[in-house]
């Protein structure tokens, strides 16, 4: 699809089932369907399996926004940015598989929390910087660390990330053990973009990372008694 194919004859809102043609309109509409569906997903009565790739990924974006869009799970056609240029169409899939590549390399049972927030953390990077879709991305992305924790045994409160994460941004947990809670600030700004958020570098450090020369993402663990985990961008 051409980028104007994506949206309504001389409109900026984007084609849809429902035929609505007004922008507030069509978010409203959206946040209810997609809250609806997402509480499927969470419920487990969405049929999606749990396989924490690319494929488990766009089942989830697929199953979030079908009331609304032909395109759903479907990977973009288009370059898309906010704030930043997001990959280009011809590393989406490679910047997914590295996500997939961590999820299965980490044995996740167990973890303490410093070390779920450093491989959640590089999940989240990945998926977030290939944003293979043309729209829905952050929902999408959300629920799918949200089965990434699962498999830890925790779960996420996503209510606790910044409003824009222009600046740390935090995502809270707590674990099955006990009360307590680990913040991961995967850093968003206009200098550091959302490279991955790692302490080795990527396999695929000429596909997938910025294209600014020198970009580099340093995380400073800081644990309290509140065992809080701050990742900061540097450069």
């Amino acid at each position: 699809m051409a980028w104007a194919d994506y949206f309504w004859p001389n409109s900026t809102v984007l084609r849809n089932k429902l035929g609505i043609t007004e922008a507030d309109d069509l978010h409203d509409a959206e946040y209810r369907l997609a809250a609806m569906r997402g509480a499927e997903i969470t419920t487990g009565l969405a049929p999606i399996a749990q396989t924490y790739d690319a494929e488990h990924l766009k089942a989830l974006h697929r199953w979030l926004f079908q009331d609304l869009y032909d395109w759903a799970g479907l990977i973009r056609d288009v370059p898309i940015s906010k704030m930043t240029e997001f990959a280009p169409l011809d590393r989406i899939e490679t910047c997914l598989q590295d996500a997939a590549d961590v999820i299965a390399e980490t044995r996740w049972e167990g973890l303490s929390d410093e070390r779920f927030a450093s491989a959640a953390a590089e999940v989240f990077a990945w998926t977030n910087w290939a944003h293979p879709f043309r729209d829905g991305n952050g929902r999408a992305t959300r629920a799918f660390i949200d089965a990434v924790a699962g498999k830890a045994g925790r779960w996420l409160d996503h209510s606790a990330v910044f409003s824009g994460c222009m600046g740390p941004a935090r995502i809270v947990l707590s674990t099955g053990s006990g009360p307590g809670s680990i913040a991961t600030s995967l850093g968003r700004t206009p200098n550091c973009g959302h490279g991955p958020l790692t302490r080795r570098s990527p396999r695929s450090a000429g596909a997938c990372t910025r294209t600014r020369t020198g970009l580099r993402l340093r995380r400073r663990a800081l644990i309290r008694s509140a065992r809080i985990v701050e990742a900061m961008p540097t450069e």
